[in-house]
């Protein structure tokens, strides 16, 4: 299966982080690999939340991380959601 790469520049307080989320379809359960251009990887898992109908994102990334995976979840959510309009 094809996996699509959702490339993605955050700038914070803490810095600029540049890099891709890697995955298939965003679903239930979905796991992204996260690989940021430092060289550094880590795993965010989207879980859908069916009162708000969006996703909440959790990792057990390290501490430092925590503040870029709502950010990088909704970048991918709004990738698969982009793709999906251009499929209609």
């Amino acid at each position: 299966m094809n996996k699509e790469r959702v490339p993605f520049g955050i700038k914070m307080c803490e810095g600029y982080y540049r890099g891709e989320a890697i995955g298939q379809n965003l679903e239930n359960e979905s796991i992204f690999e996260i690989k940021l251009n430092t060289g550094e990887t880590f795993l965010i898992k989207a879980v859908h939340d069916y009162e708000i109908r969006r996703y909440t994102w959790t990792s057990y990334a390290r501490n430092e991380w925590y503040k870029l995976i709502p950010i990088v979840g909704r970048l991918i959510e709004k990738h698969f959601s982009k793709k999906q309009t251009l499929a209609a």
